[in-house]
């Protein structure tokens, strides 16, 4: 399925809707959009895995779309790309990196481009680090935000930074919490996701809630709203 219709007002804009088949059958969700169907062609890849992000970016970086022709999809087993009777066993590495490669062959055999533009935030960087290195002929460039680079040094960090803000606030519950999770490393997600909670409520994750009422801000803003 596809919806094709203007973008940003452009004779020649593009804002395309459709599920691409994948390989072994699948379907994964894919929009393109941009004001100009000739501009260089970029993919954002979503963090996570399974942290689909469509819509917060396309509200904060829809500007890019005036420049490029800028790909946003769903990965297995996220968002519009969810499907309950995946095994949870098949989400490993190396079937979101041929994903990719099927995005990636469809996008430039649709749009007429040789090389594309990954920008990949946290997971999604690192999964445009080992596209690009499986497949460099296909690859205009890797920009990455907020990368995953070493989670057990990150986990230490923030291990510690709760530790020092628990003492500092005389947080008597958050230093309980702490010392039921333990100190890294990790071996199952469980006390990640302990800790990381603690983190948040100490604005080690974000400083400030930008993004406090997401759900009014994604309502009322056309960039975000679902095609």
């Amino acid at each position: 399925m596809s919806d094709d219709t203007r973008a940003g007002g452009a004779t020649d804009g593009i804002a395309v809707s459709e599920n691409v088949e994948m390989d072994d059958g699948a379907r994964l969700y894919l929009e393109a959009r941009g004001d100009h169907a000739n501009a260089p062609l970029m993919i954002w890849l979503h963090g996570g895995p399974g942290g689909a992000e469509r819509p917060l970016l396309r509200y904060f970086d829809g500007g890019l779309e005036r420049r490029l022709l800028v790909a946003y999809y769903d990965q297995r087993g996220a968002g519009r790309s969810f499907d309950p009777a995946t095994p949870a066993a098949s989400l490993d590495i190396a079937r979101h990196v041929a994903d990719l490669d099927r995005i990636v062959d469809h996008l430039q055999s649709r749009h007429r481009h040789d090389r594309i533009l990954l920008v990949g935030h946290s997971w999604g960087a690192a999964l445009g680090m080992l596209f690009a290195e499986a497949h460099p002929e296909k690859v205009a460039g890797v920009v990455c935000v907020a990368p995953v680079v070493s989670p057990a040094e990150q986990h230490r960090r923030e291990y510690a930074y709760d530790v020092a803000e628990a003492a500092r606030r005389d947080d008597k519950n958050a230093q309980r919490e702490l010392f039921e999770i333990g100190p890294p490393p990790y071996r199952t997600s469980r006390p990640v996701i302990r800790l990381q909670r603690v983190t948040e409520r100490y604005r080690g994750v974000e400083s400030f809630r930008a993004c406090g009422d997401f759900e009014r801000l994604v309502g009322r803003s056309d960039l975000a709203r679902e095609p």
